[in-house]
């Protein structure tokens, strides 16, 4: 329903201001527009965060074993034959994310490291985490919140980049004359990269997060394996890896991957990896919740 709330409004918002600029053509045509970029980001998002990921198919010839996990879990889930495709992501260090506005629609992609960090229980524990997750359909907003922000994000370096190939091309030494760029480009990445954390932000919900967790492990009946594998992939996404996540996708990872450190309380959302911790440990302490 929120999700339907702000499409509407974007649309109203969107047919209002053409309406005041050329009256009933305008206001027609900004709402169709904003309509139909609407739809399109809502049926293409999770294909979008995928892309500014990097994520590329895992074949069942190459990950038999990890495909029968899934299914037996979306299985348990009282969602046969729902289970998302799967993907690898590419990067050292050890994590995962689900997409999809769906089970029809989703998918989960995870770091081939992570199979090495984690035990089976752990793994499934993870597993069951992210299928509870679009199970219950909380990575819509997500995705809708993370392929915008990635592509902003994407956005706010093309003036880096384009200060790069000049100074590589560039004889002189004078260092000076290039700042005035630099500030510039810098201006224009804080600027993207403030809307940005105001998009991701709008669509995180901490109790989401402690939702998703508690189904997750509610699926296993025993949280305790979800726990340790938070622990160990928290630990693991602490220091700086070979290639970094783009920050506008930072939410959608099960815990925060490392981001470039000036951005970091940009895109923190919560709740912490302690938080989450503390909550599963409270719930094995109640058994009878998790008995049967």
């Amino acid at each position: 329903m929120r999700i339907l709330a702000a499409f509407s409004a974007l649309v109203g918002g969107a047919a209002g201001i053409g309406w005041l600029v050329t009256g009933a053509l305008g206001a027609v045509i900004a709402g169709a527009s904003v309509l139909l970029a609407s739809v399109s980001l809502y049926r293409y998002a999770a294909r979008c965060v995928l892309h500014l990921a990097g994520a590329y198919p895992i074949s069942r010839d190459v990950g038999p074993g990890l495909y029968r996990l899934v299914e037996r879990l979306a299985a348990r889930a009282g969602t046969p034959g729902a289970a998302p495709r799967l993907y690898w992501l590419p990067g050292n260090a050890p994590n995962a994310l689900a997409t999809g506005r769906d089970l029809a629609h989703a998918a989960i992609a995870l770091t081939p490291d992570l199979l090495a960090l984690l035990d089976r229980d752990e793994l499934a524990g993870l597993l069951a985490r992210e299928l509870a997750c679009l199970a219950r359909g909380d990575t819509r907003p997500g995705d809708i919140a993370a392929a915008l922000a990635g592509g902003l994000m994407l956005i706010a370096r093309w003036p880096h980049q384009f200060q790069r190939a000049a100074e590589a091309g560039e004889q002189t030494s004078n260092q000076w004359a290039r700042r005035p760029a630099a500030w510039v480009g810098a201006a224009w990445r804080m600027s993207l990269a403030l809307v940005a954390a105001g998009v991701v932000r709008a669509a995180s919900s901490a109790e989401r997060v402690h939702a998703a967790d508690a189904a997750g492990a509610q699926m296993l009946s025993d949280p305790l394996p979800l726990a340790r594998a938070l622990a160990k992939l928290s630990a693991a996404n602490s220091t700086r890896p070979a290639r970094e996540v783009n920050p506008g996708l930072a939410q959608q990872f099960v815990v925060a991957p490392y981001i470039e450190e000036s951005l970091r309380p940009l895109f923190s959302t919560p709740p912490s990896s302690s938080a989450r911790l503390q909550r599963l440990t409270r719930q094995a302490l109640q058994p009878v919740a998790y008995a049967g």
